[in-house]
């Protein structure tokens, strides 16, 4: 049983510490003038994507991008496959988009991979 709780709390404190990042980056996005209309290489699509979205949705924006599947991007972001689904049905309608395909051309486009 305290193996069970302990495997428990590791998990809660990678999807914690993983939030902490995506937090951080988001941040030093702002403070490198992205939302500041100074120039930068992103288009600007994706900066008024930065702008509205939510600094999870812009991970999962970013996952989609890399080409992974929903499957994938809950394992790598220690979410379940239904949460990000409902991330990618919410960007969709942040972003005016319809569909998987329609994100998923819009972040091909848009957005810079890793």
């Amino acid at each position: 049983m305290y193996l069970l709780n302990s495997k428990r709390l590791l998990i809660f404190v990678i999807a914690t510490w993983q939030n902490l990042i995506a937090i951080r980056w988001h941040d030093n996005i702002i403070n490198r003038g992205v939302m500041n209309d100074q120039p930068t290489n992103y288009s600007d699509d994706y900066v008024t994507a930065l702008k509205i979205l939510t600094p999870r949705e812009v991970e999962v924006l970013e996952k989609v991008a890399d080409g992974y599947t929903s499957p994938e991007i809950g394992q790598e972001l220690y979410i379940s496959k239904q949460t990000v689904q409902k991330h990618r049905e919410t960007i969709c309608q942040k972003l005016d988009l319809r569909g998987y395909r329609g994100l998923f051309h819009w972040c091909r486009e848009h957005v810079q991979s890793a």
